[in-house]
């Protein structure tokens, strides 16, 4: 917990989650101040729950026929990438910190003598998956984005009478 000297542990952790957490706890007085932020947290809870939401809603609106032109589908794909960019700048703090502290984490894996090749693959089998929590909702909105410009292209212009 941040500015209590406490590092907190899930019941079976190994060396990399424990160096993680170090490298949290190592980060220095201002990255301990920015994720310790109530602010930049909400924002970064907010952040990651809108990227969700929002792209979901808009592919469950694009399979109804009435709002589904190749123009509306255009606009919604915009729509839907620009929400990206603001949530996932919501989110950069929080990212940012947790890929820190996996890179510390290799550090110090490999100080405690790990050769380099180990504390790589102790990573990816831990902390990568851990941080995919926090990227995949990120990329949430550009994936449904893109998904949105290929069913608008795959549709005709609407034809005007």
């Amino acid at each position: 917990r941040i500015g209590t000297n406490i590092i907190e542990l899930g019941d079976d952790p190994n060396p990399a989650e424990f160096a993680h957490e170090l490298g949290h706890a190592l980060g220095g007085k201002t990255r301990q101040a920015i994720i310790g932020n109530s602010a930049v947290r909400l924002s970064a809870d907010a952040g990651r729950m809108l990227s969700v939401v929002l792209p979901l809603i808009s592919v469950a609106h694009a399979s109804d026929k009435s709002f589904s032109t190749k123009e509306e589908l255009a606009a919604k794909a915009k729509a839907v990438s620009s929400l990206g960019m603001i949530t996932a700048a919501m989110q950069v703090p929080v990212i940012a910190e947790e890929a820190l502290a996996s890179r510390t984490a290799v550090k110090l894996l490999e100080g405690a003598g790990a050769s380099k090749t180990e504390a790589l693959e102790m990573a990816a089998k831990r902390l990568a998956p851990a941080f995919a929590t926090y990227a995949a909702p990120a990329a949430a909105p550009f994936v449904v984005a893109s998904y949105l410009k290929r069913k608008a292209a795959q549709k005709p212009s609407r034809s005007t009478p």
